[in-house]
């Protein structure tokens, strides 16, 4: 199966030569730089964005960005080019990740904050663009999880159909746990053996941190007694993030069914236990981690950091003086079309009922 060039091809063209392999490791010195290039263009890319919707004037603009770097890179990186990636609206680094060129980003960027602009104080952080790209195989078609869930899983009901080994991966954040859509899309997904991921980011943003814990803890219950693996994992870590999202991809496209990826906070409670507790102190940074683990590695210098923004910044600065909004694609023109929408949620039932024969359970 051929890999995307879109992502390949890039970082190949950033480094000059291949990093040298120091003894065995799962993943190549080559792929943890290229890790980490994604990483900081995505950190640079949501400083920017956050900067642009700041500027719009809307009343709920996010001070920071949500620092969720490792987890958008370490989960798009593997995709190819035919897999889909499900997300709300707005939220479009994954896609960056994935292929979508930054220049159709900043125009797609530019438009939601133009809106904005002219929308009262109230308003949201940024108006919604439902937006698709059948190219890409990207659909950000609500902000509701409960809307995403069913057209996922019709992608990926699709998928198996053909057997086409090709996977879905859901990005949701934290908030969204406590939706009642999760039991019946674990329970279907499971039954079928779906090529389904679900990537959900604890962000930084939410006080009520026990609340938000308890969510996260009934989420994983409901997907184990659907007999959906959950699976926890530091979501500053970018090398444990992407080792788990490499291997339930590969499971997935060997048909073994969905997989639910627990991206939380952690650090290590005092010095002689090795038990990880849910972090309460400040945030860690996802780049600083990458950069101490590619530093004992031998891998890390400071002038690598500065060249790869600054050639970055320049394609940034170069692209914004000749972007400017431009009507997005209608979404009939998608060949998702055939999916069922937002305001039509999905029917298991009617779905099994129109599967071949070979294919019911």
């Amino acid at each position: 199966m051929a890999r995307k060039q879109q992502i390949a091809v890039p970082l190949s063209a950033q480094s000059e030569t291949p990093a040298p392999e120091q003894g065995f490791s799962l993943i190549s010195n080559q792929k943890l730089l290229d890790l980490y290039r994604w990483m900081l263009q995505c950190r640079r890319l949501a400083e920017q964005s956050t900067r642009l919707v700041a500027d719009s004037g809307s009343a709920t603009a996010r001070k920071d960005p949500l620092h969720n770097e490792a987890v958008l890179a370490a989960m798009a990186i593997d995709l190819l080019a035919d897999d889909t990636v499900v997300v709300a609206s707005n939220d479009l680094l994954p896609g960056f990740v994935k292929g979508l060129p930054l220049e159709r980003f900043l125009q797609i960027l530019a438009l939601s904050t133009k809106t904005a602009r002219v929308t009262p104080k109230t308003a949201p952080l940024v108006q919604p663009i439902l937006w698709s790209d059948p190219a890409l195989h990207f659909l950000a078609l609500s902000s509701e999880i409960a809307d995403r869930l069913p057209i996922a899983t019709g992608v990926a009901l699709a998928n198996q159909v053909r057997g086409n080994a090709r996977v879905v991966v859901v990005f949701a954040r934290d908030e969204e746990a406590a939706s009642d859509a999760w039991q019946e899309c674990f329970a279907f997904a499971a039954a079928h053996d779906l090529p389904l991921l679900f990537a959900l980011d604890d962000t930084p943003m939410s006080t009520e941190k026990s609340s938000k814990s308890s969510s996260l803890a009934v989420l994983a219950r409901k997907a184990k007694s659907a007999a959906v693996p959950a699976i926890t994992v530091d979501r500053n870590d970018a090398v444990a993030v992407y080792r788990v999202a490499c291997e339930s991809i590969s499971r997935a496209r060997l048909g073994r069914g969905p997989t639910l990826i627990l991206c939380q906070r952690f650090q290590l409670v005092g010095r002689s236990k090795t038990k990880l507790a849910l972090q309460d102190a400040r945030p860690q940074c996802p780049l600083a981690n990458m950069e101490s683990y590619l530093a004992a590695k031998g891998l890390f210098q400071q002038q690598m950091r500065v060249g790869i923004l600054a050639r970055f910044q320049s394609k940034l600065n170069s692209l914004q003086k000749v972007v400017e909004p431009k009507l997005l694609k209608p979404l009939h023109t998608s060949p998702f079309a055939s999916i069922p929408q937002a305001d039509s949620p999905y029917k298991p039932k009617a779905a099994i009922q129109n599967l071949p024969r070979a294919t019911r359970g």
